[in-house]
């Protein structure tokens, strides 16, 4: 039986629920949802940043497609703050921030 998805608007977010009803997971964690920063790792890029967060927030794999504007937007958040000045580029220790997903 096909689920009936009902979308929800919740504090400028868009959240999911199904007709399992009150008190089912909604596919959004809520906590992450909001901007945030991460300190960079040995082999992190902006890329894989970018996909972790949606994923995390999302609780689910994410699409490359789905993931290029908001790489677009963490991107154009953090050149001015990057050692390098390149996206490309970044060192451990940096701290990348992240915008809000959704």
């Amino acid at each position: 039986m096909l689920s009936l998805l009902v979308a929800i608007g919740l504090f400028g977010h868009t959240a999911v629920a199904d007709e399992a009803g009150p008190g089912s997971p909604l596919p959004i964690n809520l906590n992450h949802a909001e901007p945030a920063s991460v300190e960079v790792r040995r082999g992190d890029h902006l890329w894989s940043i970018s996909k972790g967060r949606m994923e995390t927030v999302l609780r689910a794999a994410v699409e490359d497609a789905e993931v290029a504007p908001y790489w677009r937007r963490v991107v154009e958040m953090n050149r001015p703050r990057l050692r390098s000045g390149d996206p490309d580029l970044i060192f451990p220790g940096e701290t990348v921030l992240l915008p809000a997903v959704g």
